[in-house]
């Protein structure tokens, strides 16, 4: 799915029974697009998640605060943020869980690096590892047992 308009959207969760395939928020504008629609909510990605053209005038502001939704990632992350936000979940339970089978990459293109809130890898199958293409920048990262985290070379994770 490609949420590529000029509006703010709210991205449906699986408690509305969507989940996708890839999702890309990759606007023709500056716009807000909201993780889910109501409180108690997950987010599924089976492949990739993209947000963002790293084109300054097509903006995206990702809210995860506003309905803390968990989001789960099977695939990789790409986040070509430019002049873009996140705004991760204020709630301190809400999580982003890499689930990938086999190897993933988590790259971030935005210099100032997002705080992503609480991220975990866990699930998935086949030696379940997330390298890292770029720096990133976390408030906690769990990885759980028989799990991988590759910084690949010189990256840095950020733990605020």
């Amino acid at each position: 799915m490609q949420y590529t308009g000029t509006s703010a959207t709210n991205i449906v969760g699986s408690g509305a029974g969507v989940t996708y395939n890839n999702l890309s928020l990759i606007p023709a504008g500056t716009v807000v697009h909201t993780l889910g629609t109501a409180a108690s909510q997950s987010i599924t990605v089976n492949g990739n998640m993209t947000i963002g053209t790293n084109n300054a005038a097509h903006a995206v502001d990702v809210n995860m605060a506003t309905w803390d939704p968990d989001l789960i990632l099977k695939g990789n992350l790409v986040m070509d943020v430019g002049a873009a936000t996140f705004t991760k979940s204020d709630l301190g339970t809400s999580e982003i869980t890499f689930s990938p089978t086999g190897t993933k990459t988590w790259s971030e293109a935005d210099s100032t690096h997002q705080d992503l809130g609480i991220v975990v890898i866990g699930g998935g199958a086949s030696t379940p590892r997330i390298n890292l293409s770029s720096d990133v920048k976390v408030t906690t990262l769990n990885v759980n047992s028989s799990h991988i985290f590759g910084h690949n070379g010189s990256n840095t994770l950020t733990i605020t």
